[in-house]
């Protein structure tokens, strides 16, 4: 596939970057007046979703004090604009968005299923990633093929038969579905995707309005509780419900890098340079990053997958988890 040379502002480079959650994630937008106090950020179609703000801080705070920091992310300077010394950094990502979420199943126990619109999502991202020189053309493919499929509402496509109960398939204990085998497409874009064997022969896809559904139904609302200090019993008004997206959930973004504009890059002249100092630092812990709040008491733990090095002659290779 031929991609239009564009470039995002300054940004030269990128990379598709695949979110796995290992513990249940809460990125929150604040006190709700409903039944979940704390619930999760949603996209403008209501899936779980996480804003770039969040995810690039999380990644300039994983960074430590390297001086190399200020130059990639620009400076940390409180109390907002105006300084002569301000200038923009040379990294940038896109949105947490959904791809794949774990959903109960009467048989095999879970499955992780995605819909049409978080595909075309999807692949609006690639094609971003494709006009950075990211190599994306393979899943690509794989992503235009299930999104020919044409799911019908009361259908469900699926990578094997292991969910299948006298013909049909129940998810999250309500939704009954035809399925309709794709072993082949479902295959090869977990393969390309680089998933897991937690992953093989558990992928689906079902229609947009399903998705949704099950989306609601899987998202975990956890009951909290504040104690008095010195005291066994819960502090007035101090009990809460928050929600927390489940583990194992796959969202997908974009990294973007520029050449570094100020002081201090210490042999960061361009873009590629920028993209290999940041991901390389990944690599060098195991490609995990903490987003969202209650760090403290085990949520927010995410591997990354970097998918599709650059194009032929760029001398990168993709870094998987």
């Amino acid at each position: 596939m031929a991609f239009l040379s564009v470039r995002f502002g300054l940004f030269e480079v990128g990379s598709v970057v695949l979110v796995r959650a290992v513990t249940p994630v809460h990125v929150g937008v604040g006190r709700a007046g409903g039944v979940v106090d704390l619930p999760v950020q949603r996209d403008v179609y209501g899936f779980p979703a996480c804003g770039s703000s969040g995810v690039k801080g999380a990644v300039r705070a994983s960074l430590g004090d390297d001086r190399r920091v200020e130059a990639v992310f620009g400076p940390w300077v409180e109390g907002g604009g105006g300084d002569e010394g301000y200038y923009a950094g040379a990294f940038n990502v896109l949105d947490l968005r959904l791809l794949f979420f774990p959903v109960r199943s009467l048989r095999g126990v879970y499955a992780f299923v995605t819909c049409p619109l978080l595909l075309r999502v999807f692949m609006d991202y690639l094609e971003a990633a494709g006009s950075l020189d990211a190599d994306v053309s393979g899943l690509m493919d794989c992503v235009k093929e299930l999104l020919g499929a044409d799911v019908g509402e009361g259908d469900v496509l699926v990578e094997s038969d292991v969910f299948t109960v006298n013909g049909k398939v129940v998810l999250n204990e309500e939704f009954v579905l035809t399925p309709r085998r794709n072993d082949g497409g479902l295959s090869e874009f977990r393969k390309v995707l680089m998933l897991g064997d937690a992953y093989s022969g558990r992928l689906m896809v079902v229609c947009d309005d399903v998705a949704l559904g099950l989306v609601e139904r899987s998202v975990q609302r956890v009951p909290r509780l504040k104690l008095e200090p010195g005291a066994k019993k819960v502090a007035r008004g101090a009990l809460w419900v928050e929600e927390n997206v489940p583990a194992d959930t796959v969202f997908h973004t974009v990294f973007m890098y520029s050449r570094p504009r100020g002081k201090g890059a210490d042999g960061l002249s361009d873009a590629v340079s920028v993209r290999e100092f940041v991901e390389g630092h990944f690599e060098s812990r195991g490609y995990y990053l903490v987003i969202g709040g209650n760090e403290t008491v085990g949520r927010g733990l995410v591997k990354l997958t970097f998918i599709g090095g650059v194009k032929v002659g760029g001398g990168r290779v993709a870094k998987s988890s």
